[in-house]
């Protein structure tokens, strides 16, 4: 169970994360027309649609998370591993579609500096804040009292 609830908090915290880094890079790449997205009537919309467009990734990461935690190696090396596989996966998410609905016609430099990079920072601040957790987490799954 703390599998999964350690899982489960760094992807809400990762999609918690999304619309504010969305905001300062909308700020910081001013070229594309707009200074700011305004999200205070539409925020509950885009919370539940982000959680919803997100949840493949939680799945996947489920399935990869405890045979992460299980190697042999160093806790800098597991939290190594696993931000990379989050941020993996959640690219997979965000890029995969785009490819299967218009044959990669629409991946562009503006859609990369919009929508993927900013989806990327969220994961890998999330596994970042969560650090400690994942450590601890860590340390419970090899002393054995961790069975899902």
């Amino acid at each position: 169970m703390k599998i999964f609830l350690h899982v489960l908090y760094t992807w809400l915290l990762a999609n918690a994360l999304l619309p504010v880094i969305w905001n300062v890079s909308a700020i910081i790449t001013t070229r594309h027309g707009f200074k700011f997205f305004y999200f205070d009537q539409y925020i509950l919309i885009i919370l539940f649609s982000l959680l919803l467009v997100s949840l493949p990734s939680f799945l996947v990461i489920l399935i990869f998370i405890k045979p992460i935690i299980s190697l042999r190696f160093s806790n800098l090396e597991k939290l190594f591993l696993w931000s990379f596989a989050t941020i993996c996966i959640a690219g997979i998410n965000v890029i995969l579609p785009l490819l299967l609905v218009a044959g990669g016609f629409l991946i562009t430099e503006e859609l990369m500096e919009l929508f993927v990079l900013p989806v990327l920072g969220a994961v890998f601040l999330s596994v970042i804040i969560r650090y400690k957790y994942f450590y601890n987490l860590n340390e419970i799954f090899s002393a054995g009292l961790v069975n899902q």
